[in-house]
């Protein structure tokens, strides 16, 4: 398409979800710690990527309005981006919040947060050479969590990568049968 600059574009020409504002100074782009220092900060192209993500993941039914995307920071492995709390269809630049290793926004007084944001952390934490995570209930996916008996096994060769058995982890093992199965610490 014409004037389309990359595949993102190509998946959004024409749909108001791929308007990207200008990124604010307030989060997407440049960011203070709460000593008021300068930090790392997302490149426009940067922020509008992962902008442009949550829309393309939305539009594909990937994610829903519960559903959310995160990236490393290119700059700085301890630190990754993530939009505040809210559906993946309406993310714009100045919903973009940098979070530190423990999941802590670092912003003065940030709007509110995915609770989920500690499975980022805790990916980004333990697996240094991943430099995204996305967040889902799958429609096609969830029948694997409630299931005990059946395992997500490799039907084809693009999905190999799962091996011969995926784990699985079951949350009542560790928080008892009374949790509301959200993680909320790293």
């Amino acid at each position: 398409l014409r004037g389309a600059r990359s595949a993102a574009d190509v998946a959004l020409k024409g749909d108001a979800r791929g308007t990207c504002p200008a990124p604010t100074t307030q989060y997407g782009v440049y960011a203070r710690n709460f000593e008021g220092t300068e930090m790392s900060t997302l490149s426009e192209n940067e922020t509008r990527e992962l902008v442009l993500a949550n829309h393309i993941l939305y539009r594909h039914g990937v994610v829903d309005g519960f559903g959310h995307v995160s990236r490393r920071d290119s700059s700085d492995p301890n630190l990754f981006w993530l939009s505040r709390s809210m559906a993946p269809a309406l993310v714009t630049a100045a919903d973009i919040l940098p979070f530190d290793m423990d999941a802590n926004a670092l912003v003065e007084n940030p709007p509110a947060v995915y609770a989920e944001r500690f499975i980022h952390s805790e990916i980004y934490r333990n697996h240094p050479e991943v430099m995204s995570v996305v967040h889902s209930h799958a429609p096609s996916i969830i029948p694997f969590g409630v299931v005990g008996d059946a395992r997500l096994r490799a039907i084809f060769h693009m999905s190999s990568f799962l091996g011969q058995d995926t784990p699985i982890f079951e949350i009542r093992d560790h928080a008892g049968d009374a949790s509301d199965l959200l993680i909320r610490t790293a």
